[in-house]
C-alpha cells in the first residue's frame, strides 16, 4: 500500500482486505459465473422471469445469481448454466477468457489440454473411474 501526501492510502482490495490469491480466484471465478449466467439468458432473449420459471426458482433470486450476490453458491450458478444448456467446456472457457460468452473482466489463465491423469502430483491419479 502507499501513503499519499493527503494522508489517503493508495492500493489493490487483495492488500485493503487482506486476501489471499486463492480467495482471488475464487471471487473472480464466482464474477465470471455470474457474468456468464446474464450473457447467456440474453442471448437467449429470455427475461430473468422465464429463466427463474426454466429453474424452478423466483426472479429476485436470478437477479442475486446475476449480480454474483454472496448468498448465492457457486453450485447453483453452475447447475444454471448447465439447466440453459451450456457444457462444462463453455463454463471453462469462459473462466479462461476464451468464449463467445466471455466476461470481459476474466483475468484466469488456462494450461493446455493434457491426457487424463497428466499433471497430477507425485503419481497420484483421479478419483473417477478407471
Amino acid at each position: 500500500m502507499k501513503k499519499l501526501a493527503n494522508g489517503w492510502v493508495e492500493g489493490t482490495v487483495k492488500d485493503f482486505l487482506d486476501l489471499s490469491e486463492a480467495d482471488l480466484e475464487y471471487i473472480e471465478t464466482r464474477r465470471t459465473l455470474s457474468r456468464l449466467l446474464k450473457e447467456k439468458r440474453e442471448a437467449l432473449r429470455l427475461s430473468q422471469v422465464q429463466v427463474a420459471a426454466r429453474l424452478q426458482t423466483s426472479q429476485s433470486r436470478v437477479a442475486k445469481m446475476e449480480k454474483a450476490d454472496p448468498t448465492v453458491s457457486a453450485d447453483l450458478l453452475l447447475q444454471s448454466l448447465f439447466r440453459l444448456g451450456l457444457k462444462r467446456k463453455d463454463v471453462a472457457q469462459a473462466i479462461c477468457g476464451r468464449s463467445r460468452f466471455t466476461p470481459r473482466f476474466s483475468t484466469a489463465k488456462c494450461l493446455p489440454r493434457s491426457p487424463a491423469g497428466a499433471g497430477l502430483r507425485d503419481g497420484a491419479r483421479g478419483s473417477g473411474p478407471a
